[in-house]
């Protein structure tokens, strides 16, 4: 807990410097923040070298478990627009930007793009009425067709709030779409490399579905049946798990960097599968294998292919 505070001193103090800094390279008067560390990549490939993106939610750190402090609430106020994924992927932060005072400065990018139901525990539970809060799949950057559209809608928006240099937002999103193009047809030459009775994933939580849906996966199973990290398992819900496991002869659990990995190594030692670790909901430490949204994509491709491949 102390470091969190120490972090999170840091973070304050940072946002309220931006309130009067100035650079040559920066437009001083506009304060752009993101969430996440995979959405602050992103929009600072669009913003370029006029304005310096600050993240909220420390890397290797679980978007979804994540809850602000009162110090940094207060220092979002003096911020212009502040970027999330939404679709109650940070729910304690979502309840609180959810107000009339951050109304017009909170830019979802989860929700403008098509989204996904998550893997339901209950066939019927589709069938539900789903509201705004967490009744979809939040993990809409594991398609980089969607972060391409981000770019666009994250360019739009710093070209109104800095008009003078519009023209060069949008360039610099026109940019980052085509890298965005390469990587896909990157992925999927590499996804080729998997059988397509091979294709099966297992997760953490409801973290692949975008992953799936875009390069031709099936999701069967979650550990958690839930696009959260924050449910618990049932009984019924884990021996349903194991009984995928033996029906799809699941070969590996991908799971997520930022999660407590007992459960699952449990049920690797009960079924004999392997662990294989990805990154879903923030980028790793910049001398690690995912210091950036294009690295993490390239890095999940690697490791997913490997798993389910047949040597």
């Amino acid at each position: 807990m102390r470091f969190r505070w120490f972090w999170w001193g840091l973070i304050v103090a940072s946002l309220t410097a931006c309130t009067s800094s100035t650079s040559s390279t920066s437009s001083a008067t506009v304060r752009v923040v993101a969430s996440t560390s995979i959405i602050g990549d992103v929009v600072q490939h669009v913003a370029g070298e006029y304005l310096v993106v600050e993240t909220l939610i420390p890397r290797g750190q679980d978007p979804h478990a994540f809850e602000p402090t009162p110090q940094l609430m207060a220092a979002l106020q003096r911020v212009d627009v502040i970027f999330i994924d939404g679709l109650g992927l940070e729910t304690a932060l979502e309840k609180v930007l959810d107000t009339p005072e951050f109304a017009d400065r909170v830019v979802a990018l989860g929700e403008q793009v098509p989204v996904l139901l998550p893997i339901e525990d209950d066939e019927h539970a589709a069938e539900r009425e789903h509201d705004e809060h967490g009744a979809y799949d939040p993990h809409v950057w594991l398609d980089p067709q969607n972060v391409a559209a981000w770019a666009d809608q994250i360019a739009d928006t710093l070209a109104a709030l800095d008009p003078t240099h519009a023209d060069t937002y949008r360039a610099n999103a026109a940019a980052y779409r085509r890298r965005l193009e390469a990587l896909d047809a990157w992925i999927r030459e590499q996804v080729e490399r998997v059988p397509p009775e091979r294709r099966i994933l297992v997760t953490d939580h409801a973290v692949l579905g975008y992953y799936a849906h875009a390069y031709g996966f099936q999701q069967v199973a979650t550990v958690v049946p839930s696009a959260s990290t924050l449910a618990e398992p049932s009984a019924q819900a884990l021996s349903h798990l194991y009984e995928t496991i033996r029906t799809f002869d699941v070969p590996a659990i991908f799971v997520s960097e930022t999660i407590d990995r007992r459960l699952v190594e449990q049920i690797a030692n009960d079924t004999g599968v392997q662990v294989v670790v990805i990154y879903t909901g923030s980028l790793s430490a910049e001398d690690g294998p995912a210091p950036t949204y294009e690295d993490l994509m390239r890095y999940n491709t690697t490791v997913i292919v490997d798993a389910l491949r047949v040597e």
